[in-house]
């Protein structure tokens, strides 16, 4: 591995950084020059493993220097320190990772999440051959991993999807990298999906990720469908670029505490946002591409939302405890069939007989009211489902 692009303090900040690691390629005419008896002599002198092994074996000398300089580079390789990610990357992969063409992950020596044999993945293997390029006189060991095909056919979409869990245990290929560089996807991929653990994980279960590549997913030109959860993003959109070819995006359990810029922008027909800490929802209309068809807003910390998106047809904003109510940009949506509004704050809620209406013919609606809570409702009280509202009759 040549090049790895990113900063080493671990930000997502795009600065070059350099790899540790070069192959041992580099020699001089000086190098090839076989041994003189006396360069033999003065040498085996100098090295008693050399001279213990020649004795014994009683090769000639010239084998002995040979063979035993590259055993004594092996036996004292260091570790490759200048490493301070667990790297996933396609540049450069060691052993059979090159001759495959498939991506890896180079590990580094001081990481809290080493190496770990995997079923779906493979084994760890060790790399003596490559120079540390914080001490060029000594060769350093690198742990690395490489990754099988991990493309697969999406049945409910057909998608060719590419698959791949950091630092927990799932069902899917899983490994300990902490940080992504030069990293490339077969040709074919129209699905991207990376995830800090199973998908049934908690709020707040994400895990540290390094983009150093901002064009990680759009040089991905016929990506349709971008899967992130439980990987911390709060950083990320700073440089990520978006594809224009995107449709569907999720962002789950992101760390996010705002709707990025990127998502405004392109020509989503999904979205999903939940379980981050995004308080407000951007009013401003003229910056989204009027493409959505549904939106996942739920267990984040809305207050309120005012956006109207002439093509919705399911909103999820459940679980937004300080979100008051219905949004009443909500009842502008001629599209719209499923609403989900249970966990949000319920009180004294008051709809018009027109806004009633628009509520029944909805296919799906859930909201944060039992029946009993509006038993006092001095106005008259209206059923959809299992829930009750006050409408207010004095309105048009």
């Amino acid at each position: 591995m040549d090049t790895l692009n990113g900063p080493s303090n671990g930000t997502s900040a795009q600065q070059k950084h350099t790899s540790p690691f070069a192959p041992t390629t580099t020699t001089t005419a000086a190098a090839h020059r076989p041994p003189s008896n006396e360069d033999c002599h003065a040498r085996i002198q100098e090295q008693p493993l050399q001279r213990m092994t020649v004795q014994a074996h009683g090769t000639s000398c010239r084998l002995a220097l040979t063979i035993l300089t590259t055993l004594w580079s092996v036996v004292g390789a260091g570790m490759c320190t200048a490493l301070t990610e667990n790297v996933l990357t396609s540049d450069h992969c060691p052993g059979s990772c090159a001759l495959d063409e498939h991506p890896c992950v180079v590990y580094a020596p001081t990481t809290a999440f080493p190496c770990q044999p995997s079923p779906l993945v493979g084994n760890c293997s060790v790399d003596d051959s490559y120079f540390d390029k914080s001490n060029r006189s000594q060769q350093c060991s690198l742990t690395y991993q490489c990754l099988p095909s991990l493309t697969t056919v999406s049945p409910a979409n057909k998608l060719t999807e590419w698959v791949l869990i950091f630092r927990r245990e799932s069902n899917y290929a899983t490994v300990n990298a902490t940080a992504i560089a030069n990293l490339r996807f077969p040709a074919n991929v129209t699905g991207i999906h990376l995830g800090g653990g199973p998908n049934d994980l908690p709020k707040g279960s994400f895990v540290p990720l390094v983009f150093y590549q901002k064009d990680v997913f759009s040089q991905v030109t016929r990506l349709q469908k971008l899967v992130l959860y439980h990987i911390d993003l709060s950083q990320a959109f700073e440089t990520l670029l978006i594809p224009t070819s995107l449709e569907l995006a999720f962002f789950i359990d992101a760390n996010l505490d705002q709707v990025p810029l990127q998502l405004m922008t392109a020509p989503l027909f999904q979205l999903d946002l939940s379980l981050n800490n995004i308080k407000q929802f951007p009013a401003r209309p003229t910056l989204w591409a009027d493409s959505l068809t549904a939106l996942n807003m739920s267990r984040n910390a809305l207050q309120h939302f005012n956006v109207s998106f002439s093509k919705l047809e399911q909103l999820d904003l459940s679980f937004n405890p300080k979100l008051l109510g219905i949004p009443q940009v909500v009842f502008t949506m001629p599209k719209l069939r499923k609403l989900y509004l249970h966990g949000t704050n319920w009180t004294n809620v008051e709809l018009t007989a027109q806004q009633f209406i628009f509520l029944r013919r909805l296919e799906e609606f859930t909201c944060g009211a039992p029946t009993d809570s509006v038993a006092t409702c001095a106005r008259q009280v209206r059923s959809i489902g299992r829930y009750s509202l006050c409408i207010s009759l004095h309105c048009s």
